[in-house]
C-alpha cells in the first residue's frame, strides 16, 4: 500500500498544480545585462566589500566562527 495519497502520487499528464516558469528571452537573458550566473565560480558582482560596518574599523582576517 503507498503511503502518499493517490492524488499526491506520480501520474501521467501535466500537473495542474505547477506553476508555469516565467517568459524569457533565451539563455543570453543574464548575459546581456551583465550579471554573471550566481552558481558560478568568482560572481562576486563587483569589488571587494569591507567585512566591517565602518571602513575605519579593522576588520579580523578570518572569521570568528
Amino acid at each position: 500500500m503507498p503511503a502518499d495519497m493517490p492524488d499526491q502520487q506520480v501520474q501521467d499528464g501535466e500537473d495542474p498544480m505547477d506553476v508555469p516558469p516565467p517568459p524569457s528571452s533565451g539563455p543570453d537573458e543574464d548575459d546581456a545585462h551583465g550579471a554573471p550566473d550566481p552558481d558560478e565560480s568568482g560572481s562576486g558582482r563587483g569589488a571587494p566589500r569591507n567585512a566591517g560596518v565602518h571602513p575605519e574599523h579593522p576588520v579580523p582576517d578570518e572569521s570568528p566562527g
